[in-house]
Parts: structure tokens; C-alpha cells; sequence
């Protein structure tokens, strides 16, 4: 389930929310008269437009390597690899160019973090002190003026350290940015972007009262076992059909109206009902899924799930109007789940310190979780979504993801790696987990012949973390049931949200703690 819901869509691209751009404060223009001495005309341009000067010109990109994004109108770069992994004059001149580029805005952000002041020569100097790195400072801003195409190995050692350090200012920004936005633990993280699931099932749809369950993905089915499936894709659309007329009558909410569309979800027929009342809109559909009809809302923050119009869609639209269509709610493992996905940026903010915090307490705290949502009704899932903990040698397991936690925590605060590479390293270990003792023959078959989907068959799901679309970046969290309405599905988010503003808290003290020492 996608916060940006594009998986297997064929009618439009869903729009997605930007994540909020960082910058830093006006720069002084001592400061810029500094940066044009030591890095030319380029960055100072770049610095003025970052200070909020429309009319400065700019035509960098940013390394594709690394991917580039957008502060304002600004093409920003957010992380720079620090040695070369192939060529190294190429990665040199690419190093060099990001320096020149991208050095000063991140300095200038960085003081306002470290240092709580703007950006001037005597803030410069007081941060390439304190992080020892003065001299390669110096040699590197002389091989940007001399032009990075005649530069030579002999920058590389100092260009390195250069690197490491901007990558660690960026780090040490984002963290800022995500844990000092303002906290309410009323209704915790309430600029996170969520993505639900609400499933609902029959006999027919489960299979429960004879005959196949719904089944969505029918390829390679041939005679009887296709016709048999194409049955049962025949009477969810009845259902669908049935629901959907009964929202066509339903009351809207006030000033709203509603349209009606035909879409195609995972290779099957679906239905999306759009609200709208002038520039707010608001949707969400009915799509099939194994065994139940899934629905899936506009990716939506926490905030706004509390807005009039949705309360009003979720509480007399989808539940209700499920139910009087023959539908119900199934709380056990075999009812289709209730997961909720959270937005990478609005989430994490790209710093990899508190997304790496965040695991680490779902990971170790998997048993309160197990207690909160696996209560009855509810069950917990140990066959499509187990704890690593819950697995066979499960403390074994769990040391080893601690393990590379660590590992991975460690290399962020020298500046060797940014949130995409450290969710790719995470991947690669918890795609060797193995499945729970109570996984089935079928998924076992099926992760044999596709590896990859391991990652999928887990209580917290990162495959998506990592997407070349940045929109696209979600964690699931898998282990939990069907919601049986509007208020449990605000209360399951209430207590993700809490336990994610107690991580933001902490890592928010141990970085003041640590600016503090590095910048006495």
C-alpha cells in the first residue's frame, strides 16, 4: 500500500506532495563576499538565490550519481559518495563540481543548526575548526578555483574528508529539521502522509462458504481453475457494483460533490469516488484483492484525516455502506489486514539517524506492538507479516539487525552514506531473514522463486524505501488487522504516531547533546 498509490494503476499518475524544503537564513553579505573569494561567482549566485533572490541565475542540476533535488527553485544536491567507486578522475571532477555548487548553502544551513547564527567568516572559520578540517578545506576550494578539470590525485585525500563532512552537515540538517517541527501528542506526526487499507470480505469473497476465494492475479490458469476464478472476479464486481450505487445515493458531505470513475487496480476492475468542493478534493476506491475488497484513500496527513469531509466519507460511505452491501470486517490474519504506509519525507525527512531510531524501536519493542494490535479480536500475523524477533532463532535475528543499525548509524555520522544507501544496506540483510516457522507452503514457494519479495513478507515492509521515485517512498506496517471503523483507525495511528514522537524526542536531545560537544 502506497502513500502515492501508483503500483499498478493505469489511468493517471496520482499527484504527490512535495516534501517541505529546507533553507537557510539570509545569508550576511560578508559571507557571500567570502564565498565568491573562495569558491567564484557560481556560488555565491547560488547562495543569494538559496537567501531568497529570485533573480539570481543558476544552472546546475546536481549529480545525477546522487540525485538531485529542489530547495524552493533551487536545484539542490543532497548527498555526494565520497570516494570513487570507478573512475576517479570522473568522480573527482563530480566531487569538485558539488563542492563548488552545493558547499556554501550546506555551510550555511549547517551554521544555523550547529551554531544557532548565520553564515559570515568568522562562523566559517569557527566550523571548519571545530570539525578539523581547515587544511582540506583549503586545498579543495583551491582545486574548485583552479577549475576541477586540472586537478589531481593529490586533492582526492582532502576532497574525501571534505565531502564526508558537507554529507554530515546535510545529515545533521534534515535530522533538525524532522524532530524541531512542533509536537502534538494528542494526534502524534500530524504532517505524515498515511496510506491506509480497509479490507472487507464474505463467504464467497473468503471462500469460506464453498467455492475459490476471489483470487486477483489469474495468469497461467487454464479449464476449470481459471473458469472458476473468472467466477469469483465476476461476483466481486457485483459487490463492487452494489457499493458503489449506494455511495451514488448516499448524503455528501456539505458543499461537496461527487464523481464517479472507472480504473484498473492490479489488473482488475475498481471504482474511485472524488469529492470535491472548489480547491479541496478528496478520494479514495474500491479495488479487489485475495479474498476481500480492499479499499485505498488519497494519500492524506495525519491532520487531514481529521477534516469534516473525511470523517463524514469514512464514517457513512465506506464502513456503513460495506456493511448493508452483504460486507464485513474480518479481524483474523485471513481477512485481507488493515496496513497502514507512512511517506518517507514527511516521515523521515531523509535523515537516516531517525529513520534508523524509528527501526530500531519497532524492531525491539516488537512484543508491545504484538500486545496492542494482536489483541482480540485481532490477531498477529506470523504467516505474511512476522517480527524478526517472532522468527526461528528470532534473538539471533534481532542482534543482527541491532547489528547493522549500528553499522549504518555509524557511517551516516562520518558521512559516508545517505538514507536511500543506508535502506539499500538494510535491505540487503533483511531479505536473508528467514520466513516464520508458520509460513505457508505456498509462500514459501513463492519466495523461493522470487527473492525479492521477501522483503514484502514482513511486519514492517521496506521495500518501497529505497524507489528511484521519491514520491514513491513508504514503510508498511504489515502486522496489523482490518479496522472495524473511522475511530480504530485513528487510534492504531495515534499509537504509531506516539511511539515515532517519542523517537523524534530522543534523537532530537542526543543531537543537541552532540552539537554541543562538537561545537563547544
Amino acid at each position: 500500500m502506497s502513500p502515492s498509490q501508483r503500483e499498478h494503476r493505469t489511468d493517471r499518475t496520482t499527484e504527490t506532495r512535495p516534501a517541505p524544503a529546507r533553507g537557510p537564513a539570509p545569508a550576511e553579505r560578508t559571507a557571500l563576499l567570502d564565498v565568491q573569494r573562495t569558491l567564484g561567482n557560481t556560488a555565491a549566485l547560488h547562495l543569494l538565490r538559496q537567501s531568497g533572490h529570485a533573480q539570481a541565475g543558476h544552472a546546475h542540476t546536481g549529480h545525477e550519481h546522487t540525485g538531485a533535488e529542489r530547495s524552493g527553485d533551487v536545484p539542490v544536491q543532497r548527498f555526494m559518495e565520497p570516494r570513487a567507486s570507478g573512475d576517479a578522475g570522473a568522480w573527482r571532477q563530480a566531487a569538485l563540481a558539488y563542492v563548488q555548487s552545493d558547499a556554501q548553502r550546506i555551510l550555511a544551513e549547517y551554521a544555523q543548526v550547529g551554531l544557532g547564527k548565520k553564515l559570515n567568516k568568522k562562523q566559517l572559520d569557527k566550523l571548519l575548526a571545530d570539525l578539523g578540517i581547515g587544511p582540506a578545506w583549503q586545498t579543495v576550494t583551491q582545486a574548485v578555483k583552479n577549475g576541477p578539470a586540472s586537478a589531481g590525485e593529490g586533492v582526492d585525500a582532502s576532497l574525501t574528508t571534505v565531502v564526508q563532512n558537507l554529507n554530515l552537515m546535510e545529515q545533521e540538517c534534515a535530522t533538525a529539521a524532522k524532530t524541531g517541527e512542533e509536537a502534538d501528542y494528542a494526534n502524534p506526526l500530524p504532517e505524515a502522509v498515511v496510506g491506509t487499507e480497509f479490507t472487507f470480505t464474505d463467504g464467497t469473497l473468503s471462500g469460506t462458504a464453498g467455492g475459490n476465494p476471489l483470487r486477483v492475479d489469474i495468469g497461467g490458469l487454464t479449464g476449470q481453475e481459471d473458469a472458476r476464478a473468472r467466477a469469483a472476479i465476476t461476483y466481486a464486481k457485483s459487490r463492487m457494483n452494489d457499493w458503489t450505487a449506494r455511495v451514488r445515493a448516499a448524503a455528501l458531505p456539505a458543499g461537496f460533490s461527487l464523481a464517479v470513475s472507472d480504473t484498473t487496480v492490479k489488473g482488475q476492475d475498481a471504482k474511485r469516488f472524488t469529492y470535491s468542493n472548489g480547491s479541496t478534493q478528496w478520494w479514495w476506491e474500491i479495488t479487489m484483492d485475495d479474498a476481500c475488497l480492499e479499499t485505498r484513500t488519497d494519500p492524506t496527513p495525519v491532520a487531514g484525516l481529521h477534516a469534516a469531509h473525511v470523517r463524514f466519507i469514512m464514517r457513512s460511505h465506506i464502513f456503513p455502506l460495506a456493511e448493508a452491501t452483504g460486507l464485513h470486517v474480518d479481524q483474523s490474519i485471513a481477512g485481507g489486514g488493515g496496513h497502514l504506509s507512512l511517506d518517507s519525507a514527511t516521515t523521515f525527512g531523509g535523515s537516516v539517524e531517525l529513520f534508523v531510531q524509528s527501526m530500531r524501536e519497532w524492531e525491539t519493542q516488537w512484543e508491545d506492538w504484538v500486545a496492542r494490535f494482536g489483541a482480540a479480536p485481532r490477531e498477529k500475523d506470523v504467516v505474511n507479516a512476522p517480527w524478526t524477533g517472532d522468527l526461528p532463532q528470532g534473538e539471533t535475528h534481532l542482534n543482527g539487525v541491532r547489528t547493522v543499525l549500528d553499522e549504518i548509524l555509524a557511517d551516516a555520522h562520518r558521512g559516508d552514506v545517505d538514507l536511500p544507501g543506508a535502506i539499500r544496506r538494510l535491505q540487503a540483510h533483511m531479505r536473508d531473514l528467514p520466513l516464520h516457522r508458520d509460513a505457508t507452503q505456498n509462500l514459501r514457494d513463492k519466495v523461493a522463486d522470487h527473492p525479492e519479495d521477501r522483503l514484502h513478507y514482513q511486519a514492517v515492509n521496506l521495500e518501497h524505501m529505497a524507489d528511484a521515485d521519491a514520491g514513491s517512498r513508504r514503510v508498511e506496517f504489515r502486522d496489523i488487522q482490518a479496522q472495524d471503523g473511522y475511530e480504530q483507525l485513528i487510534e492504531d495511528l495515534r499509537h504509531i504516531g506516539s511511539m515515532l514522537q517519542g523517537v523524534r524526542d530522543n534523537v532530537r536531545a542526543e543531537q543537541q547533546t552532540r552539537l554541543a560537544r562538537r561545537h563547544p
